[in-house]
């Protein structure tokens, strides 16, 4: 688990989900998210990827709350190359550094599993932010469930994210 102090004093924190209790919470934010504020998928977003055991699934807090998640699993056998996905905040705590963390967390977890280059498919208004993070444009802008993405890359072994 990683905690920091994120705005006026709130305790953010991001944990690696390993129960089913915050397994069901991280499902939760990314329904929230991605079936009922962005109506991206209609029942759920949750695929075969979900009930890989190399997926890793975190979840993010602020005071104890979960209002984050993002998953990241790897594309090949060696595991050098990951794709990090499905990063949802709760609306209410977006203005928080909780999407920021999220991100340095699934970096770091996919470097220290042996991953030199992660890849992502960003929401297009979401692109300058990941900028920011150190990733860079790797390949078309594209369609998906009828959300113009951006596809991202960032080299893992070398400084490949800027601290807080």
């Amino acid at each position: 688990m990683t905690k920091t102090s994120g705005r006026q004093g709130d305790i953010t924190s991001i944990v690696t989900v390993d129960d089913r209790l915050r397994r069901r919470e991280h499902f939760d934010i990314r329904y929230d998210v991605f079936v009922d504020e962005q109506g991206i998928f209609t029942d759920t977003d949750e695929d075969t990827r979900d009930s890989d055991p190399s997926t890793i699934h975190l979840i993010g807090l602020i005071n104890g709350r979960t209002v984050g998640a993002v998953r990241l699993y790897p594309l090949d056998v060696g595991c050098e190359q990951w794709q990090g996905d499905r990063l949802a905040v709760l609306k209410a705590d977006r203005s928080s550094r909780l999407g920021f963390e999220l991100v340095q967390e699934a970096v770091a977890q996919a470097s220290a599993n042996g991953g030199l280059v992660m890849h992502a498919h960003i929401q297009l208004p979401n692109v300058r932010f990941f900028e920011y993070l150190g990733w860079h444009l790797e390949g078309p802008v594209e369609t998906y469930a009828g959300i113009l993405h951006q596809q991202m890359a960032i080299n893992l072994k070398r400084e490949s994210s800027k601290s807080a």
